[in-house]
């Protein structure tokens, strides 16, 4: 909040005005107590470089970049979460799109619930085997691509991802069906938000991880959803957020089936615990993750931990 109220005032100054923005002002816009004026909605939208006319058209606090609301584990939550990476928005390369707590809401929301079956499938043309294998295939494929030098795979991987949330959108196919299905989409954006994270688009990847988490939970894969928990911890690590990336990984560890994926995510709290100076927390963390990682067996290895 300090270095928000230093860049509107710096940019009051460069307006030829004068401002007494300090951090209990922003404060008070943040939790709802006041509205800023439309003077200082213009300097805020200035420093954040949203155009006047979005301002305008969406009223407060609808224009900020950041005001996103968590879905709920559920088929058409899932859905809605999906179907917002299909959507272009602005995007700062630093800016965040969800709060400390709601973060920390989405994963301890995640550890409560259990998979849900899907709806009942509509009538009229279902998702054919033929076509579940073939993008199970490519995702595959596009995982292993991912990992290398090709500028290209991600214009791929996100038209594979478009199509695999359309078919999910369209809700014809059987159950069983359907879990594969959103196990697609779970593995593609999962791949999709490191992509945009190394490219320094953050508010873009959180989107896309969290789709992942709820994309894995439809198709049952508990440690797929926790692993994207845990990017989005190692996230908040990586942005100066350590505090919240422990509360999430504890969340997302506790629902794990794998001792892979369990090691993995010790070893990303030790990093949290490491950066908050507990020394205690993260010996405990890198111990424990060594007694996972003897308990590990390559069969029962899942792909995103390999």
């Amino acid at each position: 909040m300090d270095d928000l109220a230093r860049l509107l005032r710096d940019q009051s100054r460069r307006r030829g005005l004068r401002s007494g923005i300090d951090r209990n002002r922003i404060w008070l816009w943040e939790t709802g107590g006041t509205t800023p004026s439309e003077e200082s909605q213009s300097l805020l939208a200035g420093v954040l470089d949203v155009p006047a006319a979005v301002v305008a058209q969406l009223g407060w606090p609808h224009w900020l970049p950041a005001f996103e609301q968590p879905t709920p584990f559920s088929p058409s939550g899932s859905r809605a979460a999906l179907r917002e990476v299909q959507v272009t928005r602005m995007d700062r390369r630093s800016f965040l799109v969800l709060s400390s707590s709601t973060l920390v809401e989405i994963a301890a929301d995640w550890a409560r619930v259990e998979p849900r079956h899907l709806s009942q499938a509509l009538d009229g043309q279902r998702v054919d085997q033929e076509l579940l294998r073939w993008l199970e295939q490519r995702s595959g494929e596009l995982r292993t691509l991912a990992a290398g030098p090709h500028p290209q795979v991600s214009g791929l991987i996100d038209a594979h991802l478009n199509t695999a949330i359309d078919l999910i959108t369209q809700d014809r196919y059987a159950p069983a069906v359907g879990r594969r299905l959103h196990a697609v989409p779970a593995d593609l954006a999962h791949c999709a938000a490191w992509l945009r994270f190394d490219a320094e688009r953050h508010a873009d990847a959180q989107r896309h991880w969290q789709a992942a988490v709820h994309a894995a939970h439809q198709a049952g894969d508990r440690d797929l959803a926790a692993i994207a928990l845990s990017d989005l911890a190692y996230q908040a690590t990586w942005l100066s957020r350590p505090a919240e990336a422990v509360q999430v990984l504890e969340h997302a560890r506790s629902r794990t089936r794998s001792p892979a994926a369990r090691s993995l995510l010790d070893v990303r709290r030790a990093r949290a615990c490491a950066v908050l100076q507990d020394h205690h927390g993260t010996g405990r963390a890198l111990a424990s993750a060594e007694t996972e990682l003897e308990r590990m067996h390559p069969q029962d290895t899942p792909p995103v931990v390999s």
